[in-house]
């Protein structure tokens, strides 16, 4: 059984699981291009099994990540 969180940018998430479940059956050689199905057009510009990270800054303060860190803390409790 593989389970996963939630929450994340879809297209991404579809991109991790199928890797992730690849690997899981050692099946760890898939395409890195991907098939044409009914949501192509979410994978676009590449419409590549493996996401190129852009260099783009983090637009996040210090004070709201403590925040969020704060927050997670006391649902956890």
């Amino acid at each position: 059984m593989i389970l996963g969180g939630g929450g994340y940018t879809i297209k991404n998430v579809a991109r991790c699981w199928t890797y992730e479940t690849a690997l899981s059956v050692n099946c760890p050689n898939l395409d890195n291009n991907l098939p044409t199905n009914d949501y192509y057009d979410f994978y676009g510009p590449d419409y590549t099994l493996h996401y190129n990270p852009s260099d783009e800054a983090s637009l996040n303060t210090k004070e709201y990540l403590d925040f969020v860190k704060t927050k997670c803390l006391q649902h956890l409790k």
